[in-house]
């Protein structure tokens, strides 16, 4: 029994380093402007964990981005406040552990949450009705 727990323990520490590699992964290709398979890495990350703060922030860049085939802002407020109400929910240590992807992650998914509820607000009201 204690070989078990210990293996379960080590598959469990296992899958969450795999799900924080594969959100850097996404936003390192972002960066990169390789935006199909930073969307891969996202959608895969957000698969596994739908709390993934890098993840749902990442989609939210894409769906933004008006230069991305998928490009939503409606989509885009989506992840972005989804990421909002999780990076704002983490402890200290998560938080750090964040920063070493997206530095200074809270403030900057707050940043991008009003610019992408601005440019919403925008499309909005250019909208004919």
């Amino acid at each position: 029994m204690r070989k078990f727990t210990s293996l379960l323990v080590i598959l469990i520490f296992m899958s969450i380093i795999s799900q924080a590699q594969t959100s850097s992964k996404g936003y390192s290709r972002y960066l990169k402007n390789e935006y199909d398979k930073a969307y891969d890495y996202f959608r895969d990350a957000l698969m596994d964990n739908e709390h993934d703060v890098i993840a749902n922030y990442g989609m939210g860049l894409l769906y933004s981005n008006n230069t991305f085939s998928k490009y939503d802002n409606f989509k885009a407020f989506e992840y972005i406040q989804k990421a909002k109400e999780d990076v704002i929910k983490l402890n200290d240590k998560d938080l750090a552990d964040l920063n070493k992807i997206v530095p200074d992650v809270k403030s900057v998914i707050l940043k991008e949450n009003e610019a992408v509820d601005n440019k919403l607000a925008e499309q909005i009201t250019k909208t004919p009705t």
